[in-house]
């Protein structure tokens, strides 16, 4: 891998719903739920359509990674914080590999396959599974970024027949 790419985090995955990603302060008001009640905040994130989505609770934003229940590691990279999000690899090393030799081949310039806008200031962001309260011990992962984004930019990369994966870049 280049110098330039640091994991951020340890690999995390949901039990089957989508992860959120917001500031560790905004966590708090995060409060998960059952898909049968119509008003959780887990229902709300399994709404959402795409790969990326973007819900407002209380005020506070939550960026939700929808899919499938996909491993889910932070990295940074030069200015840039990501998500890579496992679709299909060999190992995790190959996928992080192929994500490495993707940032340092990445054109600023393509179009990402999703955008959404996300103000994050530089300090903690979370990444959890979203059917747990914000507040729990949920195996989520926390992580320090150092610059400011104002969007998630996804795109999906298919590096050879064996290794494909989304990431996600603030930006």
């Amino acid at each position: 891998m280049p110098s330039k790419f640091r994991l951020l985090s340890d690999w995390i995955e949901s039990n089957g719903g989508p992860l959120v990603l917001t500031s560790t302060q905004n966590a708090k008001a995060w409060r998960g739920g059952f898909w049968e009640d119509e008003s959780s905040h887990y229902r709300a994130a399994c709404n959402v359509k795409g790969w990326t989505g973007l819900i407002l609770i209380e005020g506070h934003q939550f960026a939700v990674l929808n899919d499938l229940p996909l491993p889910t590691i932070a990295a940074n990279v030069d200015d840039s914080t990501l998500l890579i999000r496992w679709l299909y690899a060999e190992s995790d090393e190959e996928l992080l590999g192929a994500a490495a030799d993707w940032v340092s081949r990445f054109d600023s310039k393509s179009v990402p396959a999703c955008e959404i806008e996300l103000a994050c200031r530089p300090g903690s962001l979370v990444i959890f599974d979203s059917a747990y309260d914000g507040t729990a011990d949920h195996g989520g992962a926390t992580f320090e970024i150092e610059y400011p984004a104002e969007s998630i930019r996804t795109s999906m990369v298919e590096a050879d027949e064996q290794t494909a994966f989304l990431v996600d870049r603030l930006v």
